[in-house]
């Protein structure tokens, strides 16, 4: 939504995949390997910065961690990981898109949302996911807090908005890749 231009400039195609269980499925599609292009993968809770550095993990691996480890294992120096700082890149949508769309949600920034939660996380044993903690916390509805639905809602409403900082050092990584890589 936000980079189209400079990513289509780029020939860079990009595939919007919801969840690591769709980034596994990549790994067993053999098409992917056989284009010899770079790949290059944007996401949440990964502690590896390149390919061979997921290799060399220590302790236990993410879901996200585990089926990238396998789209390496299909794509080898072919795979760039870039990794995206927040725990859902629900936190890229601009917050003054986020307040416009939602004004009663009690919103009031991403880095707020994310202090909380990570309080919250910090004392109980249980894994809360930080885009359903979120939206919960908003106290939407059931309907606004499907994530497909509060994604539409706040980009119908980002106009002249730019999404988070750290979202854009991670575009500028996938970018930076394309330059190295010709």
């Amino acid at each position: 939504h936000f980079y189209g231009r400079e990513l289509q400039e780029q020939r860079i195609l990009v595939v919007p995949l919801q969840g690591s269980d769709e980034l596994g499925g990549l790994a067993d599609a053999a098409v992917i390997p056989a284009l010899g292009v770079p790949v290059v993968a944007l996401l949440d809770e990964v502690r590896a910065n390149s390919w061979h550095e997921l290799t060399v993990l220590p302790g236990a691996l993410s879901k996200a961690e585990r089926c990238l480890r396998d789209l390496a294992s299909a794509l080898g120096s072919w795979l760039r990981v870039v990794r995206y700082e927040d725990p859902d890149v629900i936190c890229a949508l601009p917050e003054a898109a986020v307040l416009l769309a939602y004004p009663d949600a009690g919103f009031t920034s991403w880095d707020d949302l994310l202090a909380r939660w990570r309080a919250v996380t910090s004392v109980d044993d249980t894994t809360h996911s930080f885009k359903r903690w979120a939206l919960e916390t908003m106290a939407l509805s059931r309907k606004q807090r499907m994530p497909a639905n509060f994604f539409r809602h706040v980009l119908e409403h980002a106009d002249a908005s730019v999404p988070s900082s750290r979202f854009n050092a991670a575009v500028q990584q996938i970018l930076s890749h394309v330059g190295a890589d010709q």
